[in-house]
This record gives structure tokens, sequence and C-alpha cells, in this order.
């Protein structure tokens, strides 16, 4: 299931990433890892970032049960 802080560790991403660079991005899989097989993303720019922020769960990228098998 959903962690319950897992807004504020994709903002804790954002936070770490813009203070080495300000130019850096950040890509969201959107619904797990389906969307990486699928290539369905979106660049969380700090207004979806601050929108999040302090919420529970993965409500800004969205969660799935798609399994990774090789």
């Amino acid at each position: 299931g959903q962690a319950p802080g897992g807004h504020n560790v994709i903002s804790g991403l954002f936070d770490g990433i813009k203070a080495i660079n300000k130019d850096s991005r950040l890509y969201g899989f959107l619904m797990g890892p389906g969307g990486l097989v699928d290539h369905n993303y979106k660049e969380l720019t700090s207004d979806i970032i601050d929108e999040y922020r302090n919420t529970g769960g993965f409500d800004i990228i969205g969660s799935g049960r798609t399994k990774l098998e090789t």
C-alpha cells in the first residue's frame, strides 16, 4: 500500500536536488513500475510539489502493482 509520508519523501528528493543544482529536474513515473515500462511520467515542478507537500500517500504520482520481471 501507499506510505503515509510518500509525498514528503518526494518533496525531500526535490529539495535535495535543487539545493545541489537549481537547474535539476525531478520526474515521477506515474502509477508505479507500469509508468516506467509505458514511458508515462511527468516533471515534478515546485508548483506541483508544493501542492502535495506534507500530505499523505503517493497521489502525486499514483501507485501500481506492476511487477518488473527479467
